[in-house]
């Protein structure tokens, strides 16, 4: 300031008669004063610098202080000056090419310089800088996603606050810049700030454009249900689909409907979940959408494999889904088919072809870039590997997972992942402290999502809990996870019979033991699901052994690893082999089942 005014330069006092010193009473007045002393151009050139950011363009500024009809003024002049006067700095490297890039020298001169921009002229030339992008490189375009999107979006935001401005506000440019960032956010894995993006475009249209709303309404449930907000994902979905028809828009309704019907599917709604599923099969075909129709291939599977033990059916629905998505070439779309197929031929037991579908969806992921996509099929691939044969490498790939998961926020596959995964293979270990803690990691975000993958986490956290002689919190979890149980899930309460079971073998209360068994067993049997009904009879032989019952046991254990040889999952097998030796000698009974 006193340099400015010409009082003293870079060595010494320029004048003795120095008066009264008008100096201002804050930082920001000192920035705003000195701001006032710059001629009439060069303090416009600050504006509009301040503008576009605390780092900025010639070209930008330029575009920005252009008259209509007018070319560009040449800024240069004026930005030496304001280098000069010490209130920017030029980059030795630019970030847009053909450019000069300026910064000021601190982000308080510019949010000085900026507060001292009229709002109303601040809408325009938030604008006039989004304009400015559009004539740059397309590389150059695509980098600059965000940055249009907050000025179109803060040109909307003071067009509020103002009487008159000058232009109308962009909200529609706004509103698909902002989608535009969100989709970008989507393709390197950031599902949270892809919910926000999609927030912030609904907060800009406000109660206008509802068909452009109902668009960016749906996107967003769609992330709310992978980063496992279902129930705020469902409430969405069902305003989504009940205001579709009215706008004419088939194509919302339908994936509406396929969203609704995938959470239903996940939370134990069976007949919800069919109702939803058959009306946006419908509508799928009413469209003639070739990406519907192939989602609705791929819910469905899940569907009728999972509730109705239709695997067959389940797997031809997934391969035609997978035919058509590579008719349209949509690689992350065949990606999904290819996973979603390897979940079916695992809980049908074909371990070796579950990995070869796995491993051609790594490849897709791969090339796509995708570590969401690559850390689902690496934890089922982690899965696979642990049973047939190779536990350690098994586990590394879960772990490995878990760290992608974490970046990208895709919670469903997460929670399987922690229980499925990391949590079974400690308890196998024999570490179920360690167990323990992936569980009640897992726990929490189980419970967002709801349904059979709650009661899961339940029976493998009552596991733990017994292992570590804990039988009070293990009751009391037991009743809650009842409280929890999805009625028409049959694999939830299979899972919740099992935890009664392991509670009752550790009280040695036999009764109980063979009751729950038998019942979840028979569950277990109806849906065809030949890995859980190993492990279960595996560990109906370990609950009989500890009540005393050593030929039951055998003939259990016995039972099991037939099994597990016949689907090769040799490391469940070699766990019951040294079983076996420890039991007391004797043939093994013949016949059915002693429960």
């Amino acid at each position: 300031m006193l340099r400015d005014r010409g009082l003293v330069d870079a060595e010494r006092w320029r004048s003795e008669e120095v008066g009264e010193l008008p100096v201002p009473t804050s930082l920001q007045g000192l920035i705003s004063s000195r701001l006032d002393r710059l001629e009439g151009e060069d303090k416009r050139l600050a504006h509009n610098a301040s503008v576009v950011g605390a780092v900025f363009w010639a070209g930008a500024v330029a575009h920005l202080g252009a008259e209509k009809g007018s070319p560009p003024p040449d800024p240069h002049v004026g930005l030496e000056t304001l280098e000069r006067r010490d209130f920017v700095l030029h980059s030795d490297v630019s970030t847009v090419s053909g450019e000069d890039e300026y910064a000021f020298k601190h982000i308080l001169m510019r949010d000085v310089a900026y507060g001292q921009v009229p709002k109303g002229r601040r809408v325009e030339l938030h604008v006039r800088f989004s304009d400015w992008v559009e004539i740059l490189p397309g590389s150059a375009v695509d980098e600059f996603v965000e940055i249009v999107a907050w000025h179109l979006e803060q040109a909307c935001r003071l067009h509020r606050e103002v009487a008159r401005a000058p232009i109308e506000p962009p909200l529609l440019e706004a509103a698909e810049a902002l989608a535009n960032a969100a989709r970008r956010a989507e393709r390197r894995e950031g599902l949270h700030e892809a919910e926000r993006y999609y927030t912030r475009a609904l907060d800009v249209l406000g109660d206008a454009h509802t068909g452009v709303q109902l668009e960016l309404r749906l996107r967003r449930a769609d992330i709310m249900m992978m980063i496992g907000r279902l129930k705020e994902a469902y409430d969405e979905l069902m305003e989504v689909a009940e205001a579709a028809p009215g706008l004419d828009r088939a194509d919302v309704e339908c994936e509406a409907s396929l969203l609704l019907g995938d959470i239903d599917q996940r939370q134990g709604r069976a007949a919800e979940a069919h109702r939803r599923l058959a009306e946006a099969q419908s509508l799928a075909a009413q469209t003639d959408n070739a990406y519907l129709r192939s989602k609705v291939a791929f819910v469905l599977a899940a569907l009728i494999a999972d509730f109705d033990a239709e695997h067959d059916r389940a797997t031809d629905s997934l391969r035609a889904g997978i035919a058509t998505a590579e008719e349209i070439d949509d690689t992350p779309l065949v990606a999904e088919g290819h996973l979603r197929l390897a979940a079916i031929l695992y809980n049908r037991g074909d371990l070796a072809g579950a990995e070869t579908e796995l491993r051609r969806c790594l490849e897709l992921a791969r090339d796509l870039g995708s570590h969401r996509v690559e850390a689902e099929a690496t934890s089922w691939l982690g899965m696979i590997t642990y049973h047939r044969g190779d536990p350690d490498e098994g586990e590394r790939l879960c772990r490995q997972a878990r760290e992608w998961f974490e970046r990208t926020g895709d919670t469903y596959f997460q929670v399987q992942n922690l229980v499925r995964g990391l949590a079974v293979f400690a308890l196998d270990d024999d570490r179920p402290d360690e167990a323990e803690k992936w569980l009640r990691e897992a726990v929490p975000v189980a419970l967002q999502i709801g349904g059979w993958v709650v009661v899961e986490a339940y029976r493998y956290l009552v596991e733990a809990l017994v292992a570590q002689e804990r039988l009070d919190d293990a009751r009391e979890l037991v009743a809650f996870a009842a409280r929890n149980l999805p009625e028409e899930d049959a694999y939830a309460r299979s899972s919740l019979l099992m935890a009664e079971a392991i509670v009752a073998t550790a009280t040695g209360e036999a009764a109980t033991v063979s009751t729950a068994f038998s019942e979840a067993l028979r569950l277990i049997e109806e849906l065809d699901m030949p890995l859980e009904l190993a492990e279960a009879r595996m560990m109906l032989g370990r609950s009989l052994s500890a009540v005393g019952d050593q030929m039951g046991a055998r003939a259990e254990l016995e039972r099991a690893r037939a099994i597990f040889v016949r689907l090769g999952a040799t490391t469940r097998q070699d766990a019951i082999d040294r079983e076996l030796v420890e039991l007391v000698e004797g043939p093994a009974p013949a016949g059915p089942s002693t429960v």
